[in-house]
């Protein structure tokens, strides 16, 4: 059965970066996955998305109609995506870079100012890493041994992939109540 995850916001936030790390990861566990990119010329402070789908079996396709998960980095990505999740799907959003939300009835919400997590151990250019490991303590997709791996085959250097692991633990660890 294949699953689905859009990972979206704005450009500089690296949505194409945490989809690769995720892509990797999925792939370092043992299914087959597919990782496709869209982003405009603008790139820097423009939408940009991924949708990483993957299963046991060869992928049908590589976009999906819905899905069943959405990783939203800003309120512009969630009010773009929102509408292509399937019922009793769920979305992560972040609260530092969101204010005016209508929440479906019919859709699993995860609120946690990703940002912020980020920025209060590296930066908040690592918010993508914070949204990873908050992605892999709610959503039961992957674990962090394989998202480890996956961040360190997408990291260019050593320095870079240790710091990106320290945020991405950072989020898994957060607690809603904080």
């Amino acid at each position: 059965m294949e699953k689905n995850i859009i990972i979206a916001g704005l450009g500089g936030q690296g949505i194409l970066f945490a989809g690769i790390a995720f892509a990797n990861a999925v792939m370092l566990d043992g299914k087959n996955v597919t990782w496709y990119p869209s982003y405009g010329a603008e790139m820097r402070g423009g939408n940009v998305f991924c949708e990483i789908v993957w299963g046991e079996d060869e992928i049908s396709s590589v976009s999906k109609e819905k899905c069943d998960y959405l990783l939203a980095l800003h309120e512009i990505a969630y009010q773009r995506f929102i509408d292509k999740v399937k019922e009793n799907g769920t979305v992560i959003l972040n609260t530092t870079a969101s204010e005016n939300i209508e929440k479906r009835p019919d859709v699993n919400y995860i609120f946690a100012p990703i940002s912020d997590i980020a920025k209060n151990i590296s930066s908040i250019k690592l918010t993508n890493m914070a949204a990873l490991g908050i992605l892999s303590k709610n959503c039961d997709i992957i674990n962090t041994e394989y998202l480890e791996q996956g961040i360190e085959r997408a990291s260019k250097t050593p320095e870079q992939s240790e710091v990106n692991k320290k945020v991405m633990f950072a989020g898994f660890e957060y607690n809603k109540e904080n």
